[in-house]
């Protein structure tokens, strides 16, 4: 703060005596002593390289074009890397870059080189005075005869006359102008401060003279037109974003719970009737047809395998005790109890996987419970009717036939080897994982996904032909044991 006020009392008399000075004429000094340090200079044209100019130019790969351009910013200011041993250590590649611009422009000409380095001593004079006069604020005559002093002093020759003296034109150049920004931006915050404290000094006078009435008056008055037209704008930009942003939590929120309040209410009323129509028609149908085409081919084919597969390794001393009439109650007591136990399992698998085939995108958590408990039934109830009807008569005709017919065919060394044991231990192997509760079991477990939605859409049409399609795979790969 000192410092500052010191600056500002000196600033006054210098503004007072410039009164009297016309403004181009503090150019036209400035412009003097630029002149000036130009003439001095001038004979030194005319030089040629040497000393440290020969090293720094002229065997310099930087400067004449010798690398590529990125090394001058790796290398030294005498073209070598500075991570070198033998590297002076002096970065300076802004002067580099300007030696190799010159050596560009005239093909390496010493005359280029010393024209850029009066120049940039003729610019550092012209900066020295102004600084001088603005930044120091010394009066005009006082900084004329310093900028002179400096154009003309010899401690400068070595620094313009030498080429590589440039180094310190640009250094000099630079920090002037640095110094003289600092100052213009510093003094333009000063003028502002006092500007600023000057208006609350006439605010605070103004407002002690107006009456505190006149005071509320206007301020009411301005006020309401400032509400008024500003609180519109507010409001419609704010309650726009507030809207959209809200309005699609409480949708998303209340569209849930109408969805499964009206879910419930549907499923419960149309589950019943479209589960026990379609259910009753796929199964009496299609059951009847693929027992009846599947079983006699299937029957065949394994029967056939089995008994020359089995009869073939059975001893002759357990053959004697086997007689047409146990083969017969034996093969038609457990073929019976099998079939009817594989198919109720495959066909409830199978039924799962085509129902989930269509269904796969119904996620409604309370359509189980309902569909668990109907399906349930009427699948036990017509599955049970029908297999143990046409199951009963159609293994017992074919088995018969077929028993009959390729028990002829084995030879009697291999019958007399055939005994109650071994035909015991196929059928129970068989027979003891395959119970009734295991059919109750998987119709609850996989039946409790089929929901609303599409029930109603799936029509006799593909129900028929799914059930057909996939009936026939089961049949085919469960019915082989």
């Amino acid at each position: 703060m000192e410092i500052n006020n010191n600056l500002t009392k000196s600033e006054y008399p210098a503004q007072k005596r410039d009164k009297s000075v016309v403004i181009p004429e503090r150019y036209l000094y400035r412009a003097l002593t630029a002149i000036l340090a130009g003439i001095c200079y001038i004979n030194s044209l005319d030089g040629d390289f040497v000393h440290d100019d020969i090293f720094a130019i002229k065997n310099n790969g930087d400067v004449i074009g010798e690398t590529p351009l990125q090394d001058v910013f790796t290398n030294d200011f005498w073209g070598k890397p500075m991570l070198s041993p033998a590297s002076h250590k002096s970065y300076r590649p802004l002067t580099i870059l300007t030696f190799r611009l010159n050596y560009w422009l005239s093909d390496g000409s010493p005359w280029s080189f010393h024209v850029v380095n009066v120049c940039l001593h003729v610019m550092m004079t012209y900066l020295f005075t102004y600084t001088c006069e603005v930044v120091v604020l010394l009066p005009t005559s006082c900084a004329l005869a310093a900028g002179s002093l400096f154009a003309v002093h010899p401690i400068h020759t070595e620094a313009v006359s030498g080429i590589v003296g440039r180094a310190d034109l640009l250094a000099g150049v630079f920090f002037l102008l640095a110094l003289i920004s600092y100052h213009s931006h510093s003094q333009q915050t000063l003028e502002r401060h006092k500007y600023n404290q000057h208006l609350k000094v006439i605010t605070n006078k103004l407002l002690r003279d107006i009456p505190n009435q006149h005071l509320k008056a206007i301020t009411n008055k301005h006020l309401k037109d400032l509400t008024n037209k500003h609180l519109k704008d507010i409001t419609n930009k704010h309650l726009e974003d507030i809207t959209n942003k809200h309005l699609k939590d409480i949708t998303n929120k209340h569209i849930k719970d109408i969805t499964n309040k009206h879910l419930e209410d549907m499923t419960n009323k149309h589950l019943k009737d479209i589960t026990n129509k379609h259910l009753k028609d796929i199964t009496n149908k299609h059951l009847k047809d693929i027992t009846n085409k599947h079983l006699k081919d299937m029957t065949n084919k394994h029967l056939k395998d089995i008994t020359n597969k089995h009869l073939k390794d059975i001893t002759n001393d357990h053959l004697k005790d086997m007689t047409n009439k146990h083969l017969k109650d034996i093969t038609n007591k457990h073929l019976e109890d099998i079939t009817n136990d594989h198919l109720k399992d495959m066909t409830n698998k199978h039924l799962k996987d085509i129902t989930n085939k269509h269904l796969e995108d119904i996620t409604n958590d309370h359509l189980k419970d309902m569909t668990n408990k109907h399906l349930k039934d009427i699948t036990n109830k017509h599955l049970e009717d029908i297999t143990n009807d046409h199951l009963k008569d159609m293994t017992n005709k074919h088995l018969k036939y077929i028993t009959n017919k390729h028990l002829e065919d084995i030879t009697n060394d291999h019958l007399k080897d055939m005994t109650n044991k071994h035909l015991k231990d196929i059928t129970n192997k068989h027979l003891e994982d395959i119970t009734n509760d295991h059919l109750k079991d998987m119709t609850n477990k996989y039946l409790k996904d089929i929901t609303n939605k599409h029930l109603k859409d799936i029509t006799n049409k593909h129900l028929e032909d799914i059930t057909n399609k996939h009936l026939r795979d089961i049949t085919n790969k469960h019915l082989k044991p």
